[in-house]
């Protein structure tokens, strides 16, 4: 298999993985907006931290882009996954964001009703 198609299949797993972490955010909310928090939302919670500690293990970085930096020979922002370069470069820093928003959305939900 040559790096051009070990490159194309790590970036569809990556933006697979991506989609999917973002479903879950997008559960999250759901439930929070529908005040029905219950455990799914809290498995949701532990997978989105357990995503976040495995992120931070690998300096900030995921582990597939990590991996994939072997095939690429220069280095960019969007080089590892389907999105768009702004996308791409913001994506923790707002999923973060949103993130801890649903949580104290969350803990609002739960403690006013």
């Amino acid at each position: 298999m040559s790096n051009a198609s070990k490159l194309l299949a790590l970036k569809i797993v990556h933006t697979t993985i991506w989609v999917f972490y973002v479903s879950i955010l997008v559960y999250m909310y759901y439930l929070v907006f529908l005040n029905k928090i219950d455990y799914t939302f809290w498995i949701a919670v532990f997978s989105v931290c357990l995503e976040a500690t495995i992120v931070l293990i690998f300096g900030w970085k995921c582990p597939l882009t990590v991996y994939m930096e072997r095939y690429v020979e220069k280095n960019e922002v969007c080089s590892d996954i389907f999105l768009p370069q702004w996308l791409a470069k913001y994506n923790k820093n707002g999923y973060s964001i949103l993130f801890f928003l649903c949580l104290i959305l969350a803990i609002y939900r739960i403690t006013t009703y």
